[in-house]
């Protein structure tokens, strides 16, 4: 393979990952929940010290309770999004109404009602998944202590949380208030720092949050209020090559977007922010060309988007915008993220699920 097809390879690969990891981490709760079927016994460890609440901790855009070092963000709002014929058909080719339902039995969330929903990852396999919605948040959690194997935290104040593993997986889990839940897993530290955020009302010293007011602000600067935004808050490090590999040797992070601005097309605007050549825009009008001309082009519509390709140039980023046929997008999807999907909803049955 070319150094050119592998960078291209690399960067869709982790484009993708991000909105697959997002719908993994939902669907993996629902999964999870349901693996266990004994009630948790008294073997958790004590309570931390009571914190005095602060006032309203969450209000304000989840994404600003992340704290620091996440490489990927996602900021979504699902209820949006499916009240929207086009997104909602998209979503359709990944979540059939069976596998919402299953969610809805297992955890209590109802997908297509959450307002806000944040996903961030984090080295070593750590991650958060913040949600908010009319779901009554203390319900998920008290469902989840009677799913775990083992409980090894509990605590009541200053909100309800619970920790200990479901399956072989460790989670912990937290209502931030009445219907705002936090979910954590993996190795490291980001959601004990979240819950010194919310608690406390601030940052632990020498720690800083993974997107500031400033940033977030930005980044709606460029994407206006689309539903779903992504934040890749590190370099894609793509292999050493030419093509797009050299194009994005200095790329330092990236911001994208999706949503529907005209019937039956899906817009997506692509952020890239670092140092680029003079001729980065027609090397990135090439380079999409080029896939748009394979399986994986023709099956997403990037070739019947490239007539809305537009390409601008600023001092520290460029932005690609395209539209997409949202009919045809979600059929592509469709195919990349099946055997995903089912295989998260069939973990504890050993049965087939529909995607």
């Amino acid at each position: 393979m070319s150094g050119g097809s592998a960078g291209r390879k690399g960067f869709l690969s982790r484009s993708l990952a991000s909105a697959r990891a997002t719908l993994g981490a939902v669907l993996t709760l629902g999964a999870a929940l349901s693996l266990g079927a004994a009630l948790a016994s008294g073997c958790g460890a004590s309570a931390p010290p009571r914190i005095a609440p602060a006032p309203s901790p969450t209000r304000g855009p989840l994404a600003l309770l992340l704290p620091g070092g996440a490489e990927w963000v996602i900021e979504a709002r699902p209820a949006a999004l499916f009240s929207d014929p086009d997104s909602a058909r998209v979503l359709s080719a990944l979540l059939s109404e069976e596998s919402l339902d299953l969610l809805d039995r297992r955890t209590g969330i109802r997908l297509h009602e959450v307002s806000e929903l944040v996903y961030a990852t984090y080295p070593d396999g750590a991650f958060l998944l913040l949600l908010r919605s009319p779901s009554p948040a203390r319900d998920v959690v008290r469902a989840a202590e009677l799913r775990m194997n083992t409980v090894s935290l509990r605590a009541e104040e200053p909100f309800l949380r619970r920790g200990g593993h479901l399956g072989t997986e460790r989670w912990e889990l937290a209502a931030l208030d009445a219907r705002t839940l936090a979910a954590g897993g993996g190795r490291g530290g980001p959601m004990a720092q979240l819950i010194h955020r919310v608690a406390r009302g601030g940052w632990p010293q020498g720690q800083r949050p993974a997107i500031s007011p400033e940033a977030r602000d930005a980044a709606r600067a460029i994407h206006g209020e689309a539903p779903l935004l992504l934040f890749g808050l590190r370099p894609l490090e793509l292999p050493p090559g030419p093509g797009l590999s050299l194009l994005l040797a200095r790329q330092r992070s990236l911001r994208a977007s999706a949503g529907t601005e005209e019937p039956g097309q899906l817009t997506l605007r692509l952020e890239l922010r670092g140092e680029f050549p003079r001729g980065a825009p027609e090397n990135f009008r090439q380079g999409l060309r080029s896939i748009a001309e394979t399986d994986f082009g023709m099956a997403l519509g990037i070739r019947a988007g490239l007539e809305s390709l537009a390409i601008e140039t600023h001092e520290d980023f460029i932005l690609l915008r395209m539209r997409l046929p949202a009919e045809i997008l979600g059929r592509g999807l469709r195919l990349l993220f099946f055997a995903d999907i089912r295989d998260l909803l069939r973990a504890d049955s050993g049965g087939a699920a529909s995607p």
